[in-house]
């Protein structure tokens, strides 16, 4: 029985569990299917356990365990090797947080019901086996943990793509379409932005920032959707501040502390810069394919102020990581459309910056740039010719939850190498395609 594993710099490790996912004996796709819990031991833990960020060697997994947690031990198994070892964390005491500016917004997080924890898995070794138990001060919460890093073969590529996650808290059955995503053959997820909705009355401080991830985290369907898959994340509006939040927003420091307790996505060993730098901005690679994640509201300008949405520093920095990028496609993520002339918010829309964003795509001669992008209204695959280069794609997909509606889609690369096909998917909310488009490497070359 072969494993699709969840590898290489995003990734290098894949942590699944068995309790909840099968693997599907298939050659060519080799996709991890989803979802079981019967091996979930109701003791204590609220949600999660949560794969996001991932390298080579490590791997960040994220909990929500309830107030009075003093220890979490994670108990590894390396099958290969013979091994085990155990990784200890010990929930933050608020004498530790003193000396930090944000000293009061930590207290009320951590000493709240519910208490968000990110947990570093260090030292693991290349192309092993292991299985994770994981306890809440000494009692079994979660067994039955796989985690596999990165192998010596490449596989194909699938991945999710969704935003808008808003929830009709009457309407119970709002979110099934993450039911249908579960089903879904994916290797990871990646979060458009509008991830979480924080209601005004809510938008108060850092704790109420937390409170509103936590209500939408112990929801059973999505804590199962997180549960199924790795993921990653750029926020938007409704996640960063309110409606047309932009650089000035008041709470925007708040907004990042809670969005990194939630979404531990930050490869912190690589990157060493503050938020007022480059914001939520990231760059992974998986195999032979790299994603840019643009933060677009951070850098987002004031009315009044320059034409500016993604700012110059960020800009900067992702040219020149796609300088040093030999992947055969490079995803270009935003919480935005950039070329939909019909969304009532784009990139095109922010002209200066737009032109010089194309004449700096067009100068590079980036080969394999495509869009990834969340709409407010619009499912589309759109097309774009250039007067010099091949043309430009981008997939556009509106909200996951959408009153009666709902979109998501997928990404899929496969093929041999030098021989690379993208396709793009667009699934409505009972998980059938309804609009696809298939890319050959070639296609986006100069």
């Amino acid at each position: 029985m072969k494993f699709n594993n969840f590898l290489t710099a995003f990734l290098g490790i894949a942590l699944v569990s068995p309790s909840f996912a099968q693997v599907k004996e298939n050659v060519d796709s080799q996709i991890i299917s989803k979802t079981k819990t019967e091996n979930r031991i109701e003791k204590g833990l609220i949600a999660g356990p949560m794969v996001s960020y991932i390298d080579n060697y490590s791997s960040r997994m994220w909990l929500l365990v309830p107030k009075g947690t003093e220890n979490i031990r994670l108990h590894l198994e390396d099958f290969n090797e013979e091994k085990s070892f155990d990784i200890n964390y010990t929930v933050g005491k608020v004498d530790e947080y003193k000396d930090n500016k944000w000293y009061k917004s930590i207290h009320s997080a951590h000493f709240g019901d519910e208490i968000p924890v990110v947990i570093d898995l260090q030292n693991l070794s290349k192309d092993s086996e292991y299985n994770i138990e994981v306890y809440l001060d000494g009692d079994m919460v979660f067994e039955e943990f796989a985690l596999y890093t990165s192998r010596s073969h490449s596989d194909d590529i699938y991945f999710l793509f969704g935003s808008q996650l808003n929830i009709d808290q009457k309407d119970s059955h709002s979110e099934d379409i993450l039911k249908k995503m579960v089903k879904t053959d994916n290797n990871f997820m990646i979060w458009g932005g509008n991830n979480v909705y924080i209601e005004n009355g809510k938008y108060e401080n850092f704790a109420s920032v937390c409170n509103s991830y936590k209500e939408l985290r112990k929801r059973p369907t999505v804590n199962e959707f997180m549960q199924s898959t790795p993921h990653i994340a750029i926020w938007d509006e409704n996640d960063y501040g309110l409606h047309n939040s932009n650089s000035s927003m008041a709470l925007k420091d708040s907004a990042l502390m809670a969005f990194n307790l939630f979404w531990p996505n930050t490869p912190q060993k690589v990157y060493n810069y503050t938020y007022r730098d480059y914001g939520v901005y990231k760059k992974y690679d998986y195999e032979d394919i790299d994603i840019f994640m643009l933060d677009d509201r951070m850098f987002r300008a004031a009315d009044g102020e320059d034409d500016a949405l993604y700012g110059n520093r960020q800009l900067d920095r992702l040219f020149l990581e796609m300088w040093g990028s030999n992947a055969t496609f490079k995803f270009l993520v935003s919480s935005i459309p950039f070329m939909d002339p019909t969304a009532s918010d784009a990139m095109m829309k922010y002209s200066e910056e737009y032109k010089s964003f194309m004449n700096r795509l067009a100068d590079g001669k980036f080969e394999g740039v495509v869009f990834i992008s969340a709409n407010e209204n619009v499912n589309d695959i759109i097309k774009s010719d250039r007067a010099s280069g091949y043309p430009l794609y981008e997939l556009t997909t509106g909200p996951l939850i959408d009153g009666d509606k709902g979109n998501y889609s997928r990404v899929k690369v496969d093929g041999a190498d030098g021989s690379r096909i993208l396709t793009f998917e667009i699934f409505n909310k009972n998980g059938k395609v309804i609009k696809t488009q298939k890319i050959h490497e070639s296609e986006l070359m100069f």
